[in-house]
């Protein structure tokens, strides 16, 4: 169905920004939880997770509009870019060099 898309769409964006989704995790604390990670994304993210509960829980169908819209922003959310790991604070974070064609711990000997 068109919510277990949207609800599918948003666990591969979480995934590949290093939040993936836990198996006991509601789609609105999952929507929550991947709008602190995505904060310019967090409004429509948290629209689309309350339209899915809506309609899975409550029984309020949205209308064909609505679920074209929802899809849509699932599926643009999820051919976002991978977030960068975080180095730790006090650490910088590894990047290979231009001019080496080694990876970054195996330029220091690692």
């Amino acid at each position: 169905t068109w919510a277990h898309q949207v609800a599918d769409d948003l666990a591969r964006t979480g995934a590949r920004q290093g939040a993936p989704r836990r198996t006991d995790e509601p789609l609105t604390a999952y929507g929550r939880r991947l709008g602190r990670v995505l904060p310019g994304h967090a409004g429509e993210i948290e629209e689309v997770t309350l339209l899915v509960e809506r309609a899975v829980y409550g029984g309020i169908e949205p209308s064909a509009e609505q679920i074209g819209a929802a899809l849509a922003t699932s599926r643009r959310l999820r051919g976002l870019r991978r977030r960068r790991a975080q180095a730790p604070p006090g650490q910088p974070a590894e990047r290979a060099s231009a001019s080496s064609k080694d990876a970054p711990a195996a330029s220091r000997g690692r």
